[in-house]
């Protein structure tokens, strides 16, 4: 009777706490929700399986062909007739005026129009479905993802497992049998590739302190994002499937995405230069504390290099805007993630308009928490091969190798030909 009574006052405790919990959540505003739930991620939740999917939204507008609709209309440039005699048409858009260009040397809107339009079809066929498993405080991720096409009556898919482990610097890859070898003309024999920093280098990166670090400088760098880029939203039918109570939205542009990379990494420095001359130095040994020292030195260069990158804008690939939706649950632990990624406007410049400004990449991501993620691949002495090591080997000659099919082929239709 009295474990009972004890057993009934243990749940009554615990579903008081849960409540609580919940009413505490309640309370937070969208930026603190979302940051609470991240800190979890990085510090307490930090064992889980994962599994999502990546696609491509192509954009644009109505196709050509349309009967209500030119070509001209869903083109991302724009010329009149002068462009077409030869005369080219002045713009402050450099992407109109290279379309304009383009025209003048042959290159019509139509085929511009047929390029979208293929465009539009592979980014309705092709996904790149993903699982993968985390154990953050090993510092252990792997990532199994498949390029995947599929149509009417047509299946084509290639998955390439990758582990990385943060701690030893180390990575381990699957390689899709056959297609790689073939290509490169090396041999595995179905075996692991396994590629490590080499020891000087890893001997100058405290890995054990830069995991410390890091939940930290990420906390500091999403404190720096305006509370205005973050909103509460009514649930979807996504996050009531997976049992979400939160919906968190976080929309940043270009500016906001850099101050926080930048706060995140400045962050990182002032604590690696605080571990750097940190009193207890003095029980450290003279290579940890030059490890710490060398360390430090490394994210110097990393923010001088990303403060260059950012001076440089247009010349180069700089973030993009997002958009970022955190379904979360009573308790705080993130259950899924649903971004999209505008980057348009930057394919729009490299593909001369082919790509609509409006084109994204779209992720969903949910996770599984678990004491055991379901890590596939174990590499050994036996079952991998070094990278290096690859590349020294040749193939076979029980396999022949694709080069050698193509030139008996060449040969043998020379031949008929003649």
């Amino acid at each position: 009777m009295f474990n009972l009574i004890k057993f009934k006052s243990w749940g009554v405790f615990a579903l008081a706490v849960l409540l609580s919990a919940c009413a505490n959540l309640d309370d937070k505003s969208p930026d603190e929700l979302l940051r609470y739930s991240f800190e979890r991620n990085l510090t307490k939740d930090t064992q889980y399986n994962f599994d999502g999917k990546i696609s491509f939204d192509a954009g644009g507008g109505v196709e050509c062909g349309d009967a209500n609709t030119t070509c001209s209309e869903v083109m991302p440039v724009s010329c009149d007739d002068a462009a077409f005699s030869g005369s080219r048409q002045e713009s402050e858009d450099p992407s109109i005026s290279a379309g304009c260009e383009d025209a003048a040397s042959g290159e019509t809107l139509e085929k511009q129009a047929r390029k979208q339009r293929l465009l539009l079809k592979l980014s309705e066929s092709i996904s790149v479905p993903y699982t993968g498993a985390v154990d953050w405080h090993q510092g252990k991720m792997e990532v199994i993802p498949e390029l995947r096409y599929e149509a009417k009556n047509v299946l084509l898919s290639v998955k390439m497992p990758v582990q990385v482990n943060l701690m030893d610097l180390s990575l381990v890859v699957d390689l899709p049998d056959n297609l790689i070898e073939q290509f490169m003309d090396k041999q595995r024999n179905g075996r692991l590739l396994t590629m490590q920093l080499p020891e000087s280098m890893r001997k100058q990166i405290d890995m054990p302190l830069l995991m410390k670090a890091l939940p930290g400088a990420v906390m500091q760098g999403y404190a720096s994002v305006d509370k205005t880029a973050f909103q509460r939203l009514e649930m979807d039918e996504a996050g009531k499937q997976i049992g979400a109570r939160y919906r968190v939205r976080m929309t940043l542009d270009e500016a906001q995405s850099n101050r926080l990379v930048e706060s995140v990494i400045k962050s990182l420095q002032s604590e690696i230069q605080a571990a750097a001359n940190t009193p207890a130095n003095a029980q450290r040994s003279e290579e940890e504390i030059n490890k710490i020292r060398s360390t430090a030195a490394l994210f110097d260069g990393v923010a001088a290099t990303y403060a260059e990158i950012k001076a440089k804008g247009d010349e180069i690939i700089t973030l993009t805007d997002v958009q970022y939706d955190a379904y979360i649950d009573g308790r705080g632990r993130l259950l899924a993630v649903s971004e999209n990624l505008l980057i348009g406007d930057m394919l729009h410049k490299i593909t001369e308009g082919t790509i609509a400004k409006n084109a994204q990449l779209q992720v969903w991501m949910r996770l599984n928490y678990t004491d055991k993620p379901n890590f596939t691949l174990n590499a050994t002495p036996q079952n991998s091969i070094g990278f290096e090591e690859w590349l020294k080997t040749e193939r076979s000659d029980e396999k022949v190798s694709w080069k050698v099919v193509a030139d008996q082929t060449e040969n043998e239709i020379s031949e008929t030909t003649e």
